[in-house]
């Protein structure tokens, strides 16, 4: 098994049951907060990529693709 499956299968067991713990019979609701729990964690990484995204614009996006794509502007 290698390192990422082991992580992942334990990342799974302790999902299960923390779901357990706050009392979810699915463990969905659990998942789901877990999900946004890890989002709000990584909300400064998410507003610097949006904040990135509108100053280039959709055009400028285009332009930085073909411009690493080696097709020029």
């Amino acid at each position: 098994m290698l390192a990422s499956e082991w992580i992942a299968a334990r990342d799974c067991c302790e999902a299960g049951a923390e779901a357990e713990r706050v009392g979810y019979v699915n463990g969905k609701q659990a998942a789901h907060e877990e999900a946004e729990q890890q989002a709000a964690d990584h909300r400064p990484l998410a507003a610097g990529l949006h904040s990135w995204l509108h100053s280039v614009g959709q055009e400028g996006i285009l332009k930085l693709l073909r411009e690493v794509a080696g097709e020029g502007a």
